[in-house]
């Protein structure tokens, strides 16, 4: 028997990490331009929106950011922060400066894409 027919059982000190689950899921719907309609479902920790095609949801508008704002889940919450974008992240009309609560059915404007945030429903 050859080194590459046999298997080795180790045993591992190492634990499993705790996996992220979130409590209540979100999601964002794009509402105005060509990319009207597309959406992007919120269910990992963080999720970044730019124009960048690695972003989770990457927008063709040229006045948002490569990176432009990051929504986080926290402890059943939702986060939105702008990541120092050229034109501002505005929620219902106020442009955001720090880690802000989003709240279901918030509007949300980059560049001049309009999006809205919505909480999963549940029965």
């Amino acid at each position: 028997m050859s080194d590459e027919d046999q298997t080795v059982i180790r045993k591992s000190p190492r634990k499993l990490k705790n996996t992220f689950q979130i409590e209540q899921r979100g999601v964002l719907i794009v509402l105005s331009g060509e990319e009207l309609g597309k959406f992007c479902l919120l269910d990992c920790p963080r999720t970044i929106i730019g124009r960048d095609s690695s972003c989770d949801l990457s927008l063709e508008d040229e006045g948002i950011s490569k990176f432009h704002f990051r929504v986080s889940a926290e402890q059943g919450y939702f986060f939105i922060e702008d990541l120092g974008s050229s034109n501002g992240t505005y929620v219902d009309g106020k442009k955001i400066k720090k880690k802000s609560l989003l709240n279901d059915f918030e509007r949300i404007v980059a560049g001049k894409t309009i999006i809205r945030f919505f909480m999963e429903e549940s029965l």
